[in-house]
């Protein structure tokens, strides 16, 4: 039995294998209406567009499965228009004709393309499907940008499907946004320390700066803190090479020791040590900082310290370098490259001063002008101990958007407290940060909070949200 599309504005009859209704009418609701979105499409008979009707306005699609409106036909099943174009199904290669009342094949789409149910000139022909639908089915779901796409039913077209407010797209999923957080206490400090053993340093210039070293690392602050100890000159005034390198000052001469355990051995070693020879300072520079540099690269999260201690200047005439400046120009090219390498440098007497001054200040540490007291070079290494770890913490995810970014601060078995976020350093008033090339910076006042507090932590969290 065969129903006939109504005229525009009435309901087409209902029975079976009924034809679309003609543009802008409902299609009859049997099995077997087609048409298109304009004129509507049943399910699964063979019928063209009524009235008024064609493959593009108010025609629709062929064969059993047309309730969806596409040009879709069934081998060897019925069809009303001879000539007509459709495909065997969504997504597929096979392309059909209706040749005498009858859906035949007429062949399938080469390689890659796929048969095209769109209604309309494009009905049954093949076509190139979306690069990002290649290979998946109809419906998958991706996620481009930030938005939600979806591959359309011949996978040859890519349909928008924004995802909801306080939502993102992942795994071409909307999910609810959740921020990235990260907690982290300052780093663990290590210190490389480099002991002037020239001639001059025989006597109280000696007993100063080794006493301060010994009971600095037995001191139960230093607990948790790694040093390294090395002398220079090395032997007797021996040097690296020609070129004072620094190749005998890379590996420290007593290794990296974990305080407080490690603090016998460095006491030893200061026991067993007397002064003589020169001071080949470029030699150390050289390879103390070198070998800092690599304990860096080591252990990453580590913030690795050089600390010089000496009591003149470079003498004499062991190294092609023996001026303040250019001493000065090694440890500024060790704070510059990366990773980065801060130095520090205690005078134990004033002709030592102008090079001591220069490695500090190139280098970006602290410089202590003191005499021969070991109380004096203790408490030199005991400030470098507490402002040495630097309140630089990396972002969670990487953000380059210093608006995505909190941060707060919580000492021990206290509440979190929110910190300010401000433009730079010279913004610093109170409970700040600032964002630096992807990192947070604390200001000087959390920041001292931190290293007067072993337990304190720094909370980040990034809105991950669009």
């Amino acid at each position: 039995m065969t129903g006939t599309g109504g005229s525009a504005g009435q309901t087409p009859d209902a029975s079976a294998g009924g034809t679309g209704g003609s543009a802008g009418q409902t299609p009859d609701a049997s099995a077997g209406g087609a048409g298109t979105s304009n004129g509507g499409a049943s399910n699964g008979g063979s019928g063209l567009g009524g009235a008024g009707g064609d493959l593009t306005d108010g025609g629709g699609g062929q064969g059993a499965d047309a309730g969806d409106g596409s040009a879709i036909g069934e081998l060897g099943a019925p069809c009303d228009k001879n000539g007509a174009l459709a495909c065997a199904g969504h997504a597929q290669k096979l392309q059909l004709v209706c040749s005498g009342g009858v859906w035949t094949t007429m062949g399938a789409c080469i390689n890659e393309l796929l048969c095209d149910t769109t209604p309309g000139p494009s009905a049954g022909s093949c076509q190139q499907p979306a690069a990002e639908c290649a290979g998946t089915v109809p419906g998958a779901a991706f996620c481009q940008g930030g938005d939600r796409k979806v591959c359309g039913p011949d996978l040859t077209t890519v349909l928008s499907d924004p995802c909801p407010d306080q939502t993102v797209c992942t795994n071409g999923e909307c999910l609810a946004c959740v921020p990235l957080k990260a907690e982290a206490g300052l780093p663990p400090l290590d210190l490389y320390v480099l002991l002037d053993r020239s001639g001059s340093m025989t006597g109280a210039g000696w007993e100063a700066a080794s006493g301060a070293i010994k009971a600095f690392v037995q001191e139960p602050a230093s607990t948790g803190l790694s040093v390294a100890l090395s002398y220079f000159p090395h032997k007797g005034g021996q040097t690296s090479d020609l070129q004072c390198s620094g190749a005998l000052y890379v590996t420290p001469v007593v290794l990296w020791q974990l305080l407080p355990q490690g603090a016998s051995g460095i006491a030893s070693s200061i026991d067993a040590t007397l002064p003589e020879g020169t001071t080949p300072t470029q030699d150390v520079a050289n390879g103390g900082l070198l070998g800092a540099k690599q304990r860096k690269i080591s252990f990453p999260e580590h913030e690795v310290n050089a600390v010089f201690i000496s009591d003149g200047e470079p003498c004499c005439g062991d190294c092609p370098v023996e001026d303040a400046a250019g001493i000065g120009k090694i440890a500024g090219a060790y704070l510059a490259g990366t990773p980065s390498i801060r130095s520090h440098a205690i005078s134990v007497h004033a002709s030592a001063q102008e090079v001591m001054s220069e490695i500090a200040n190139k280098g970006g540490g602290l410089h202590f002008p003191v005499a021969a007291s070991q109380p004096a070079i203790l408490q030199a290494l005991q400030q470098i101990r507490a402002t040495a770890a630097q309140c630089t913490f990396s972002v969670p995810g990487g953000s380059l958007d210093p608006n995505k970014v909190s941060v707060a601060l919580q000492q021990s078995g206290g509440t979190p407290t929110a910190l300010t976020r401000v433009n730079d350093e010279t913004q610093c008033a109170g409970n700040d940060w600032y964002f630096v090339s992807g990192s947070v910076v604390l200001c000087s006042l959390p920041c001292s909070v931190m290293r007067g507090d072993p337990g304190a932590k720094v909370q980040i969290s990034v809105d991950t949200c669009p």
